[in-house]
């Protein structure tokens, strides 16, 4: 959610005057979310459980 988000306006960053110095910021925010969704792959992957779908919850955890 939070790429797709991000890769939407991006198209809008890059026609700002300042558009260097936001791209940058949302081109570090892309790589973290990157790793941060490989760690967590790996992760799962040592426990042996296989990412087949991710789902978006609206909920807190604590009211499941």
């Amino acid at each position: 959610m939070a790429i797709r988000s991000l890769q939407q306006d991006y198209s809008s960053l890059e026609k700002l005057k300042m558009s260097k110095v936001y791209l940058n910021v949302v081109d570090g925010l892309f790589k973290d979310l990157r790793n941060d969704f490989y760690n967590k792959k790996r992760v799962l992957a040592k426990k042996n459980i296989e990412v087949v779908k991710w789902v978006n919850v609206d909920k807190p955890w604590a009211n499941w």
